[in-house]
């Protein structure tokens, strides 16, 4: 079995509803960073899993989008007049429904897709993968 792992990062703003913590409840940011990890038995004629450029090219659609933007509830998002690059996401913004959303999103492109840690801070992360 072989293994390939990139890490991409960017800063995002969000801000957690209905949260227990006042603060989270408050808009803030973080200097994300994104581990994607593809596995697979077999290389392809080159020797390579995964090409390293393919896997930037096809993580960096959905990583374009999440930089230097606020990620807003599509709930909190009516209530407030955001200027700027906003990403409206269905759901609580936190880390554990954002790698969810990053994991389904990138099986459309890399089906070899295996788990998706999102480091929120440098000593906390959230991770998802499929149950095999």
């Amino acid at each position: 079995m072989y293994e390939v792992k990139k890490i991409f990062t960017f800063e995002m703003a969000h801000q957690l509803v209905g949260c227990y913590s006042e603060d989270c409840q408050n808009i803030h940011g973080h200097s994300y960073k994104l581990e994607v990890s593809v596995r697979g038995k077999e290389l392809n004629q080159d020797g390579m899993l995964i090409d390293f450029k393919l896997l930037k090219e096809r993580v960096n659609l959905l990583v374009d989008q999440w930089d230097h933007c606020f990620m807003a509830n599509t709930e909190v998002k009516q209530q407030i007049n955001i200027a700027g690059k906003v990403f409206l996401f269905a759901g609580n913004t936190t880390a554990e429904n954002m790698a969810e959303y990053a994991y389904w999103f990138l099986k459309t492109l890399i089906p070899d897709i295996k788990r998706i840690n999102l480091w929120e801070t440098a000593t906390g992360c959230a991770s998802y993968w499929e149950s095999e």
